[in-house]
């Protein structure tokens, strides 16, 4: 994904939005082979950095001396890094990124300003977080001086002036730290190890730049030259590096093997009708699901229809549902039609026979968002039927698969249920033994009757003790498209790559083949959350983990489901409880914390007596 450099942005709300699409989780882990979750995308890159120089480190370890007292708290620098000196003595020193420009300068977002605060409030504010965050780079450095310890420094200008690494290197080659650099195919085979999605996720977008790029009849060499001109140096890289060789590469194979792939087909027919008239003698052509044509598929179409009989175009499609991108879909083709096809008479159906109220309202209200999409105004068929849609989140003393059985438990047995997951590998993250031992203990009280089933070549599907009638059978969104059930629970509405939406299905050099019409943030993601949470009859029940629930999640419920108020700071995040207690003169305090992984707002409320000081 696109780097998330601290000074970019002014406002906490945008920052940490951002941030958030991002897995906080480092690529790699520490040298106790522990997953590293970072508070910083840069931070998340320091620890790539690190581990590509083949250095043993620790992130936010504890500082070698007590330093707590009534001013600071115990000091834990950013890295701990470990080495081995000529005498074979490990040696520690320590690595603190610190988050400014040039100037000594904070990001603006770092001042805590309320929502009615003006601007003189704002700055002053600023001032004092300034202040604050560039005393105690005073205080670290003075430590680290008095207790003759070794400090060495990154800072946010370095990611800005693009040299962080030479940076990072010439600070440990300064202390005389040895590193070996670590060769590309033994840091990818570290990397896909760790992160066994990774190497999929990245297959599957390189995949869909390639697929749209020639549905859409582009050429990647004027595509690298149109990011050359705009100074894209990230999207050049990517497109010059990894996605024209990957490209090359599988041209020569289709060749080599005497084979075509889909949108070869489609420019081969297209071809051979434009160039024989034979072919134009259709008085009507109807399409179905038009809103998933792509622009090779366009051009085939117009070389059926004849001047001479006027041909009759009929098309049905839902812009609504449009998921399809991966495939070429292009949105312009469906919203802009008298455009590419003339003289147009557009028909809607408005009348939904699947949901009902308030669903139907929400999720109108939800998809109507991004303004590319066209405007409906859906009614039920039936107006006195109900289709509920609930959110709720699961944690360590309430898991999925305990919220799943609670929630199937209350469903009527003669009712049908389908289990929804923005991906298939979410079922088989399920039903691997890792999902089981870390979210089912093997204790007896806590052991579930669930059982979780992958049948050779059908559809998997989940079963509970309480109701073994039933089978609950499983399915990713796009395969869900055009099926209903009494019964919706979409799981895993995280944030996150591997979360809904999808942060690396929204990679910005998709943007050099996307149209304009789908540059809408996550455009693709809501239209497939939109069919998501329109498969049910009665009743859809969004889970999603407390501690990172998705953007979408946040945007139609607020988090309401956990009853805490949100985050002033970042709004993607509840406040909740980290500690109460009782001052030394007898006032009764609570201590609120963000739960968004990348948010560290947090706040005391003395006497507990009025929740809107939050």
């Amino acid at each position: 994904g696109q780097l998330v450099l601290s000074h970019d942005y002014e406002d906490s709300q945008d920052y940490f939005r951002d941030a958030k699409k991002h897995d906080p989780r480092a690529l790699l882990p520490d040298m106790d082979n522990k997953p590293i979750y970072t508070k910083s995308i840069e931070e998340k890159m320091i620890c790539f950095f690190l581990s590509s120089l083949g250095l043993d480190f620790r992130y936010e370890e504890q500082y070698e001396y007590p330093t707590a007292d009534l001013t600071y708290k115990q000091y834990k620098p950013d890295f701990s890094i470990y080495y081995k000196d000529k005498e074979g003595n490990t040696k520690r020193i320590y690595l603190e990124h610190f988050a400014i420009n040039r100037q000594n300068q904070v990001p603006k977002w770092f001042a805590q300003v309320e929502d009615d605060d003006d601007e003189v409030e704002k700055k002053e504010k600023w001032k004092v977080a300034n202040n604050i965050y560039n005393a105690g780079i005073v205080w670290k450095r003075k430590l680290h001086e008095q207790k003759n310890t070794v400090l060495i420094e990154t800072h946010s200008y370095d990611f800005h002036e693009e040299n962080v690494l030479d940076v990072l290197k010439a600070e440990l080659t300064r202390v005389g730290v040895p590193f070996n650099v670590m060769q590309p195919e033994e840091l990818y085979s570290k990397v896909t190890t760790f992160n066994k999605r990774l190497q999929e996720m990245a297959f599957n977008m390189i995949s869909s730049f390639v697929q749209l790029m020639k549905s859409n009849c582009k050429n990647i060499d004027h595509l690298i030259e149109e990011a050359k001109e705009k100074y894209d140096t990230r999207n050049t890289m990517i497109m010059s590096s990894i996605i024209k060789p990957f490209y090359n590469e599988y041209c020569s194979y289709l060749k080599q093997r005497g084979e075509l792939d889909f949108s070869d087909i489609i420019s081969l027919a297209t071809d051979i009708c434009e160039s024989n008239n034979s072919y134009k003698k259709y008085k009507y052509i109807l399409v179905d699901e038009f809103q998933d044509i792509s622009f090779d598929r366009y051009k085939f179409l117009q070389s059926l229809r004849s001047d001479r009989l006027f041909t009759k175009l009929f098309c049905v499609g839902d812009d609504w549902q449009s998921i399809y991108r991966f495939t070429g879909s292009d949105m312009r083709l469906f919203t802009n039609f008298k455009d590419f096809f003339g003289c147009t008479e557009e028909c809607k159906i408005e009348t939904t026979y699947r949901f009902s109220e308030p669903t139907v309202s929400i999720s109108s209200q939800f998809i109507q968002i991004n303004p590319s999409q066209k405007a409906k105004e859906i009614r039920p068929f039936k107006k006195d039927a109900m289709t509920e849609l609930s959110f709720a989140s699961y944690n360590a003393n309430n898991t999925l698969p305990e919220l799943l059985c609670s929630i199937l438990e209350t469903i009527p047995t003669n009712k049908s249920v389908y289990i929804i997951s923005r991906y298939n590998f979410d079922f088989e993250n399920i039903i691997s033994d890792n999902f089981v031992d870390k979210y089912i203990s093997k204790s007896p009280e806590r052991k579930l009757p669930i059982n979780l089933i992958q049948e050779r070549n059908r559809t998997p599907y989940l079963t509970i003790a309480s109701q073994p009638e039933r089978k609950c059978k499983f399915f990713s969104v796009h395969s869900s498209k055009g099926l209903e059930a009494d019964y919706i629970i979409l799981i895993n509405c995280n944030s996150g790559i591997y979360g809904f939406p999808a942060t690396i299905e929204d990679d910005p050099v998709l943007t050099y083949v996307l149209s304009e019409e789908d540059h809408f943030t996550y455009a693709e993601e809501r239209r497939l959350f939109y069919v998501a949470i329109t498969r049910a009859r009665e009743h859809t029940y969004v889970l999603y983990d407390s501690k990172c629930a998705s953007d979408f999640v946040m945007e139609v419920d607020g988090n309401k489901a956990s009853g805490n108020p949100v985050c002033p700071r970042c709004k993607n995040g509840n406040l909740e409880v980290k500690r109460e207690g009782t001052t030394r003169y007898g006032n009764k305090f609570q201590w609120y914390c963000c739960n968004n992984n990348v948010c560290d707002y947090n706040k005391t409320v003395f006497d507990n007596t009025k929740q809107e000081q939050l």
